[in-house]
């Protein structure tokens, strides 16, 4: 109960001193001197404004007071204060005062502010205040400019100041458990960082100005509510050890490609559906984590094992840039637009690469392919593709939308197309693809040209209502199938084949209206043929008729007849049944003679009979003037006969 303001260093000088009551004074500081005094047992400091210790040291007893002391005392040998775990309510004085310190350590107390005293510490290396209450930083903490290390977790920060930013010497930022919402401009600004941890925080944005910290080494941001991070990411070309994990990010920056230096790479937990192609040129990237997301445009195969994740990567960003990206100019010049996809184990083709339209070469040999979907389609640029050594049983129609110039299909169990259409080449089973794909659209089958020897189930199946126009041309194909499947073609077309006869089940062509049948071994035609009744066109040309079978005599709707090019050697008089024939082609036969009932033909137009043995013309002999009833007749052709 004095009025003393100080106490002397020299206290601790006293050996001896066992209690030492101070109360009521008026005291603001304690030396630290006093925990030389090792035999002391009792200290009442009451009834003093002191500020060192603070009042929430000294009321926490005897044994913290004393601790305090004695960590104040030691920092004052060392330039290092570590005052942790004391309760403390507010910076403490003693930092403020000696301003030679290098290293404050003030982790788990209840400080609410880092004040504007802060600033008058120039040496300060390190400054420690994990664990506390803080809320706000003062800008003079920019006048810190030896500070390297600048450790702030477990508090409530919402930001710092925008003078860190002159923090040019600071190495570590920590913030790690705050409440920051965006990654500011101001902290990337301190292009020394080369660790910064701002990890379970509340961040929804990450500023483009993050391309600044080029010599930040470890970043981690995981568990926060960042959706997205800006391309400017990329610049970081010194990262080593990335963690993203557990926020909301769907997709990856492609410009990771220039994180050369990668390590690891954490995106655990995120909702990410393909990673970055870029990741696959991080050769050095030993820890690739990526478990909790959904990662559906990556092939479900390869997720077990990072390395083919990575080679697979590898693979994609060699070929060019991943569907609906602009890249700035240049950016992907000297891709080679060629992917290979050999030897992944693939069970199917990821539908990620549908979205490469740019893409000219795939291969995707040694797999497990078992099937081709649509999407091939959408490659509208490949001009080679290999899938030998898959377990393939089809191709898609839609592949022949694509401009293929080379394809590749050994070592499959491919059974459409069949083996006589592949085996003659990329553009016969494009051809044969497309006149499947163009029937089921316009109606029209066209399928010359393709090596058939038999019509194809796949093909019988495209025989429905829809279907008008069918052409077989150009094939090998020795004998019809069952036509049953035909029943609604209007116009059949079987041109230049190697038949040597028709079916019965011709009868079922109950729709065609023109059949075509040159240039086959034909010489004969089923009694059925009767059964065609809408027929009105048929070209039996080139074919081996010796005789224009009686059958075709009885097709009373018959308009237009062709039977050039076979052996026929005379025209027999039941051709004169065919009351609506309108023409009549029967040149180069080696005819003799034309029975004259022919003339009864009476709407016939277009005769015929050119290059013939023809001595002269029907009626000209028995019953002349008997061609006259050919009334309607507009051309006649007889060059090449022996006709005086």
């Amino acid at each position: 109960q004095n009025h003393l303001e100080t106490l002397t260093e020299a206290i601790g000088e006293l050996p001896n001193l066992k209690k030492l009551n101070l109360a009521s004074n008026q005291l603001l500081s304690i030396p630290p001197e006093l925990c030389c005094v090792t035999g002391i047992v009792s200290l009442n400091l009451d009834n003093n404004p002191l500020r060192s210790p603070p009042r929430e040291v000294v009321d926490s007893g005897f044994g913290v007071t004393m601790e305090y002391l004695s960590r104040f005392y030691q920092s004052i040998q060392t330039n290092s204060l570590h005052l942790v775990s004391m309760g403390l309510k507010a910076f403490p004085v003693e930092a403020q005062i000696y301003t030679t310190l290098q290293h404050v350590d003030v982790g788990d107390n209840l400080i609410e502010t880092l004040p504007k005293s802060i600033g008058n510490h120039p040496s300060l290396v390190s400054l420690c205040l994990p664990n506390n209450m803080l809320r706000s930083v003062h800008k003079d903490i920019q006048h810190l400019v030896h500070l390297a290390k600048l450790h702030l977790p477990f508090n409530k920060l919402e930001s710092l100041p925008e003078t860190v930013s002159n923090l040019r010497n600071l190495e570590i930022l920590n913030l790690v458990e705050n409440e920051f919402v965006t990654l500011d401009s101001h902290i990337c600004q301190i292009t020394s960082l080369t660790d910064l941890r701002i990890s379970h925080n509340r961040l929804e944005s990450v500023s483009p100005d993050v391309m600044l910290l080029v010599n930040l080494s470890r970043c981690s941001l995981d568990s926060n509510l960042l959706e997205s991070l800006p391309e400017e990411f990329g610049a970081m070309t010194s990262l080593r050890h990335l963690s993203l994990a557990t926020n909301d990010l769907t997709a990856l920056p492609e410009t990771f490609a220039a994180l050369t230096l990668l390590t690891l790479l954490d995106v655990s937990d995120n909702a990410i559906a393909m990673l970055p192609t870029g990741i696959g040129m991080c050769k050095d990237l030993a820890d690739l984590l990526y478990e909790g997301n959904p990662l559906d445009k990556m092939p479900l195969e390869l997720l077990s094992n990072p390395r083919a994740v990575m080679d697979y990567l590898g693979r994609l960003f060699v070929a060019g840039p991943p569907p609906g990206f602009v890249p700035a100019a240049g950016v992907w010049i000297g891709k080679t637009k060629c992917l290979n996809l050999d030897d992944l184990a693939l069970q199917a083709i990821p539908p990620y690469i549908y979205g490469l339209g740019y893409l000219e070469e795939l291969s995707a040999r040694h797999n497990q392919l078992a099937d081709l979907p649509p999407e091939v389609s959408l490659l509208r640029c490949l001009k080679k593709l290999n899938l030998e050594s898959n377990l393939l049983k089809k191709l898609p129609l839609e592949l022949c939308l694509c401009p293929l110039e080379e394809l590749q299909l050994d070592f499959n169990a491919i059974e459409e197309p069949p083996d006589d259409v592949r085996q003659h080449g990329c553009f016969v089973v494009l051809r044969y693809l497309k006149a499947q794909y163009m029937a089921k659209r316009v109606g029209v089958l066209d399928i010359r040209e393709c090596f058939l020897t038999k019509l194809p189930y796949e093909i019988r199946r495209l025989m429905q209502p829809g279907l008008h126009t069918v052409d077989f041309s150009d094939n090998l194909m020795q004998t019809l199938p069952s036509l049953r499947e035909l029943c609604y073609v209007q116009e059949l077309r079987v041109n230049n084949n190697k038949l040597v006869e028709l079916p019965d089940s011709v009868r079922l062509l109950t729709s065609v209206t023109s059949l075509h049948l040159s240039h086959n071994q034909l010489s004969s035609l089923p009694i059925t043929l009767i059964h065609l009744t809408p027929l009105l066109t048929l070209n039996l040309d080139n074919n081996h008729f010796t005789a224009v079978p009686p059958v075709v005599c009885r097709l009373s709707a018959l308009t237009d007849l062709s039977v050039a090019h076979n052996m026929i050697p005379v025209l027999d008089a039941e051709l004169g049944l065919l009351k609506q024939l309108r023409r009549l082609t029967a040149s180069s036969n080696g005819l003799q003679a034309i029975a004259d009932e022919i003339c009864d033909a009476a709407e016939l137009q277009h005769l015929d009979l050119s290059n013939n043995n023809l001595e002269s013309l029907p009626g000209y002999t028995c019953q002349p003037g008997h061609m006259e009833r050919l009334s309607n007749l507009r051309s006649l052709d007889i060059t090449g006969n022996m006709i005086s």
